[in-house]
């Protein structure tokens, strides 16, 4: 969404307070809210937040502090920190976080905040996806370990 609003804020730090009130939704029933992305549960919130912190402190190492934080969420900026942060994780925890990140990405999008990544649409991170699949495939072979189903 091209037209989107940014969060409020002057820092970083109130902008990823914005984020995370935007998406909550703690009480509502998500059971018939199909594609849905938003916070329904304390621990879903704890995890976005701590998202939105590593995706904070991955731009301050870049020098970046000033701006709007959503406009930083460019695709080039998206794959570096997903790259970056899932550099020495097992292939399991790095689906899940950027599995994780990608529907924060897309319950920003879906509550008006412009998300210039376009988590709707966005085959590199489903590239990353599909590579920890096959890292994961790989490992229950090597131990005698089978999934069924990683889809």
């Amino acid at each position: 969404m091209a037209g989107g609003a940014n969060l409020k804020g002057g820092t970083f730090e109130k902008q990823i307070t914005n984020a995370f009130y935007r998406v909550l939704a703690l009480g509502e029933s998500r059971h018939f809210k199909i594609g849905d992305n938003k916070t329904h549960s304390v621990e879903l919130g704890k995890k976005r937040q701590m998202y939105l912190n590593d995706f904070k402190k991955f731009l301050e190492e870049k020098g970046v502090n000033k701006g709007k934080i959503n406009r930083y969420m460019t695709e080039e900026n998206v794959r570096n920190f997903i790259e970056e942060r899932t550099d020495n994780l097992s292939a399991k925890t790095a689906l899940d976080y950027t599995a994780g990140f990608n529907s924060l990405l897309k319950a920003l999008e879906q509550t008006q905040v412009y998300v210039p990544a376009n988590p709707t649409n966005n085959d590199f991170l489903k590239n990353y996806r599909e590579e920890f699949r096959a890292e994961m495939k790989e490992m229950q072979v090597e131990t005698g370990r089978y999934i069924q189903d990683l889809s």
